[in-house]
């Protein structure tokens, strides 16, 4: 259903989702690529730094839009916003290159790093999980940022991230003016 250039990596990190749970969010997160580890030089990857803090998602999206599956929304719930697990869908942007997390702080502050790719694979991404799980209404009800629901601890994915943008192309394909 979910029309991806699509790689599979599963995560560790997880759970069966209950059934009683209807999925009603989708939370769009960013992260770097990859991560200067214990500030030397070694690096590790999205996937890996995030199974190696007990955390997940359910897809990545690079800066080429290509995605990466990490778990089954349908099947597993991930551990990517604290309190909204249990109904809702991760997706991380990922950010190009290997970044601090202070350099990540900046970037989120001061820039619009999202690249065309990205956007046009999380508004594909959006559409087809709004439909798949029946998440009536418009997007702004179920597409969410990380630092809208916990403002006080989380940056991403910046202030620079158009959600606007984002809900209004894909407000378009559900009222079928754009080709899905």
């Amino acid at each position: 259903m979910i029309n991806l250039e699509q790689i599979k990596l599963p995560t560790l990190n997880g759970a069966v989702r209950d059934k009683n749970h209807k999925i009603d969010l989708i939370v769009i997160h960013a992260m770097s690529s990859y991560f200067i580890k214990d500030r030397g030089p070694n690096h590790i990857h999205a996937p890996d730094f995030l199974n190696s803090i007990g955390l997940s998602c359910h897809y990545m999206i690079d800066p080429s839009g290509i995605c990466i599956e990490c778990a089954d929304p349908a099947k597993l719930t991930t551990w990517h916003a604290k309190g909204f697990n249990t109904n809702s869908i991760g997706i991380e942007l990922l950010l190009p290159g290997c970044v601090t997390y202070s350099d990540f702080k900046d970037i989120m502050e001061h820039y619009n790093w999202i690249t065309s790719a990205q956007l046009n694979q999380l508004t594909r991404m959006c559409h087809a999980l709004m439909v798949k799980f029946n998440m009536d209404g418009r997007p702004e009800k179920h597409i969410k940022t990380h630092c809208e629901l916990d403002p006080t601890r989380k940056v991403d994915p910046g202030k620079h991230f158009n959600k606007g943008l984002l809900c209004s192309i894909i407000e378009q394909r559900i009222l079928g003016n754009e080709e899905i």
